[in-house]
């Protein structure tokens, strides 16, 4: 990755957007495929997570570690 790449990247993400790289939008779709009983569950009852739940479970989503999801859950922007 080039410096300029690396540094239009942390803008996007200083912005608030996300970025998922191909192979952990792939990995993402696998493992929700995986558990379709749970997306089916969290479908039909979407107040099945807390708040904070859902929180986390966006920011694991887009492909932050539980470590990562973490900094943002205790330290929030």
């Amino acid at each position: 990755m080039e410096p300029s790449d690396l540094l239009d990247v942390i803008r996007l993400v200083a912005r608030g957007e996300a970025l998922l790289s191909p192979g952990a939008t792939k990995s993402l779709i696998a493992r929700c495929l995986a558990v379709p009983d749970l997306l089916s569950a969290l479908a039909r009852e979407p107040d099945a997570l807390t708040d904070r739940e859902s929180q986390v479970l966006g920011l694991v989503a887009v492909g932050l570690s539980n470590n990562e999801a973490a900094v943002f859950v205790v330290h929030p922007a």
